[in-house]
């Protein structure tokens, strides 16, 4: 039997209004929020990440099984429903977010 099949799927993405510099932002100051899973077998592993338009940026990561990825998956989206308006990297980190 081979190995499992990894299965990458993004879930949201979308522009964010920024009011840091990302090394450089997004047009209109935004930077890029990508909400993702990737799956291999039983474990599932999500990602909300936030990245400039270069090779900066933050993420928070979940690890967890198909049986707790609602949970997860649940909390990740509230994180982002929270995002404020500017976002910056200061309240990102607040929350767990880690350069990447």
């Amino acid at each position: 039997m081979g190995k499992p099949k990894r299965i990458i799927t993004t879930i949201r993405e979308l522009h964010w209004p920024t009011s840091d510099n990302w090394y450089p932002n997004f047009a209109r100051n935004t930077v890029l929020v990508r909400l993702s899973q990737t799956q291999t077998g039983e474990v599932i592993f999500l990602r909300l990440s936030v990245w400039g338009a270069d090779d900066f940026g933050m993420e928070l990561d979940r690890h967890t099984d198909v049986k707790g990825c609602r949970v997860a998956l649940k909390e990740l989206e509230g994180i982002l429903a929270a995002f404020p308006n500017p976002l910056t990297q200061v309240w990102l980190h607040d929350r767990g977010f880690v350069r990447a």
